[in-house]
C-alpha cells in the first residue's frame, strides 16, 4: 500500500515504513492502529515550518538515493 509515496513526519523528515489509512483519510505509521501509531503527512498536508525541512530532505535523497535504505513505504 502506498508505495512509491513520499510522506513525511511532522517535523519535514521523510517517513519510510509501513502505514495504514484511518477512516478519516489521515494516514499513520504501522499495518494495523495501535496507540505507537503516529500521523504522517502528505507534502500539502503538513504544517509550513516543516515544509522547508521536507523539501531539503527531496534534495538530500535525490542527492544521495541510498540515505533510506531501501524502497520507500513499504
Amino acid at each position: 500500500m502506498m508505495r512509491g509515496v513520499l510522506l513525511f513526519n511532522q517535523d519535514g523528515t521523510i517517513y519510510a515504513g509501513l502505514v495504514h489509512i484511518m477512516p478519516n483519510g489521515e494516514v499513520h505509521t504501522g499495518t494495523t492502529h495501535t496507540a505507537a501509531s503516529k500521523r504522517v503527512f502528505y507534502y500539502s498536508d503538513l504544517p509550513p515550518p516543516s515544509r522547508i525541512r521536507a523539501l531539503e530532505a527531496m534534495v538530500e535523497r535525490h542527492d544521495n538515493p541510498s540515505r533510506t535504505n531501501g524502497s520507500l513505504n513499504n
